[in-house]
């Protein structure tokens, strides 16, 4: 963790390049909709997040971890599929420094596979859903990207077609309704398919491409201490989290000047 997020991760500190105290967050609008006794600002610990999500499922694996329409996995549910996910990352020749692409939008496959990936040791490369073919291509070409874990639709209108164009070699697609219970399992599919754009598609048989949900539910559950490494994120290709988002965008710029990049 670069020295600023550290200092302004706990309050009272004093950023270690600039010698300037950074401000917890200004009030936003959102706040109002936090739950009771959710904080604005959070004190960080310098730890890994693999080390977070192992902690959360031993503390509080039985209570709801995250809550998509009708799905919602425990603590404890969502660490085993990240576990396999990681496994399942291995298996396909993800290694410590394996640049890994990451584009889907906001469901349940995206965290899973940002903590999968991490897991396996792999650098993660956040890339927006809305880009344009020639984003995309550039994008993964200067992150020297191996391997992207894709939305179906995405696939199918943009990367299948122009595929010997793009770096990554391996793809993982994932399809929106894959984890929801039913009917909406059964229903979401058609509403997809008929949305304008185009939302979901079936994914052709091809070399070097898998499926999100069988990869990972086939995948062996790995326990802690198995030899799996801890990745990061590349910081200039992926937007800081959303309580850290003042060191990078103010604190950073104003007192580290680039230094800590």
């Amino acid at each position: 963790m670069p020295p600023c997020a550290r200092c302004f991760g706990r309050r009272g500190r004093v950023c270690m390049l600039g010698n300037m105290a950074l401000e917890p967050m200004e009030s936003r609008s959102w706040h109002a909709h936090y739950d009771e006794g959710v904080p604005v600002d959070l004190a960080f610990e310098d730890i890994t997040l693999n080390e977070y999500t192992e902690r959360a499922a031993k503390t509080w694996g039985d209570r709801p971890a995250l809550t998509f329409l009708n799905c919602s996995f425990t603590y404890s549910e969502l660490n085993d599929k990240v576990r396999r996910c990681a496994a399942a990352l291995r298996g396909l020749g993800v290694e410590k420094g394996t640049r890994v692409a990451i584009q889907l939008p906001n469901i349940p496959q995206a965290i899973i596979a940002f903590h999968g990936a991490l897991r396996a040791g792999a650098e993660v490369v956040m890339t927006n859903p809305l880009y344009t073919l020639r984003e995309i291509e550039h994008q993964w070409k200067d992150a020297d990207c191996d391997l992207a874990i894709v939305a179906d639709f995405i696939w199918e209108e943009t990367l299948e077609p122009n595929r010997a164009k793009l770096r990554p070699k391996t793809y993982v697609v994932a399809h929106i309704p894959d984890y929801l219970r039913f009917p909406l399992n059964l229903l979401a599919p058609l509403k997809l398919a008929r949305a304008k754009p185009k939302r979901y598609a079936k994914v052709k048989p091809a070399k070097d491409v898998h499926e999100f949900k069988p990869l990972v539910e086939g995948a062996p559950l790995v326990r802690r201490g198995s030899g799996f490494g801890g990745g990061r994120v590349r910081r200039r290709l992926w937007p800081p989290l959303l309580h850290q988002h003042r060191w990078h965008q103010n604190g950073h710029k104003r007192c580290c000047r680039g230094l800590c990049r």
